[in-house]
């Protein structure tokens, strides 16, 4: 069991943030997604030896998954089979299904084979696949394909889109949908951005520009969108930010500054993950230090960044804000800003070492999981054996180390009565949340679909 747990954990890792060790070239990206077939030495790779015990699952007693990688964003869904074929359904307003149409697809469809990993903001659909080509298809609003075309179709509100998935580049290790931008780390470790720079995430002084593919950084293992900020590891562990500084989310001080910044910012050092909440003018950052410590910034209104932390400053709208990076506590695992459609309003979960979880923030639909509905307070110790959780701002899930799954929050949508945790299953391996669905990968190796709204469970493949 504790073999297996240590797996479990470890794919809990990759998916609640984007991190890596530091010191050594990168290998390989699986961001945003469910990942039980991963390798030991990937695990060591992406979450540092020091983040879980070394005692490490062998091939033989990994599970046999039929599932992958997921990943979904604004009611649109993509998962890779251990085939390596992409599927994909639901919402399909920009072409980012990639069948040619922008119908809705109701049931999963096949859309790309050698698939190895998957990432989707809204509108937008990026692939890698395993020669490291970068394909991407769907909106081309803010110039996102990045292949200086206008698409293949417009759709009816008279956006520029690309209905099919179009090949973009070689040589490509990670890749990052963001809010109208993409951003890839290649065989160079290099990062490229391109698409909108509103905010100067592109690293262009013109905010209102739509930016072709740019160099950003040298040296980069790791890179994480908020809404309109971006965060990238480099490979001595240094954090950079840029992008949107309205909520103090780019850690760069206290001097009120909340103007837009292009120029990446080193605002921490010796970082394995960080992550960035998605709701603009509510952007929150967190990273895990190499000893396991916890830091957070930005704003916090809703006692997000900490509880006790008392911000250092005020946001663009003149609500608290903790505008560099604080420690919060020691021994963290894992950490959890919520799902990435953007549906966090500032609720935040970790898994400690000896796997406890924690919750806090904003608590006015029950997320925090206590049956209270108050914001702030201390930081909820919730339950013990906490594996791998998923938040949003109504309500959250984990996976115990015995295989239950647990809901709680606003878990009958709009009856105003929050719960405390609730099993709903046994033998889960994984999950993922998007808006009011959460999928579950079952030690069968299947991916099932429980909507919370209508209490509905049933596999998807």
């Amino acid at each position: 069991m504790k073999k297996l747990l240590c797996l479990i954990v470890a794919c809990s890792i990759i998916l609640c943030g984007v991190g890596c060790a530091s010191n050594i070239s990168v290998e390989e990206d699986m961001n945003n997604t469910i990942v039980p077939m991963k390798t030991p030495d990937s695990y060591l790779y992406d979450n540092d030896a020091t983040s879980f015990s070394p005692e490490q699952p062998t091939p033989s007693q990994q599970p046999t998954a039929e599932i992958i990688a997921m990943s979904c964003a604004f009611s649109t869904y993509a998962v890779i089979k251990s085939d390596n074929s992409l599927w994909m359904w639901g919402n399909n307003d920009f072409g980012q299904i990639g069948n040619g149409t922008f119908e809705k697809q109701e049931e999963p469809m096949m859309v790309l084979d050698d698939v190895v990993s998957v990432s989707l903001h809204k509108g937008i659909t990026c692939a890698r696949k395993t020669d490291g080509s970068l394909w991407i298809w769907g909106s081309n609003r803010y110039g996102q394909i990045g292949n200086m075309d206008d698409g293949d179709s417009v759709n009816r509100n008279n956006i520029k889109c690309q209905t099919s998935p179009v090949k973009i580049m070689d040589d490509v290790l990670t890749v990052k949908a963001g809010e109208g931008c993409i951003a890839v780390i290649k065989k160079d470790q290099g990062l490229y951005i391109w698409g909108n720079n509103t905010y100067g995430i592109c690293g262009s002084t013109d905010s209102f520009a739509f930016i072709p593919c740019v160099r950003i950084m040298n040296d980069v293992c790791a890179v994480e969108f908020g809404d309109a900020n971006i965060a990238a590891i480099k490979t001595d562990g240094s954090l950079w930010t840029w992008g949107s500084n309205c909520s103090g989310s780019l850690g760069i001080g206290s001097d009120g500054d909340m103007d837009n910044h292009c120029s990446p910012t080193c605002v921490l050092e010796d970082v394995v993950s960080v992550q960035c909440a998605g709701n603009w003018g509510f952007q929150n950052t967190v990273a895990i230090k190499k000893d396991g410590s916890l830091w957070a910034w930005g704003g916090n209104q809703y006692g997000q960044v900490g509880p006790k932390v008392i911000g250092n400053g005020l946001d663009a709208w003149g609500r608290e804000a903790q505008t560099k990076p604080t420690k919060l506590f020691d021994s963290v695992l894992s950490v959890c800003l919520g799902s990435s459609d953007g549906s966090n309003l500032t609720v935040t979960a970790a898994i400690t070492n000896d796997y406890k979880l924690k919750v806090w923030g904003y608590n006015s639909c029950g997320a925090i999981g206590n049956g209270l509905k108050e914001d702030g307070g201390d930081f909820c110790e919730l339950m013990d054996g906490a594996l791998k959780v998923v938040n949003n701002f109504q309500i959250g899930a984990a996976i115990k180390d015995d295989g239950s799954l647990w809901l709680w929050g606003d878990i009958d949508l709009g009856s105003g009565a929050p719960s405390i945790p609730v099993k709903i299953d046994d033998n889960a391996l994984d999950c993922y949340l998007c808006g009011r669905m959460l999928f579950v990968l079952k030690n069968d190796g299947k991916l099932y679909r429980y909507i919370y709204s209508t209490k509905s469970y049933a596999p998807v493949f």
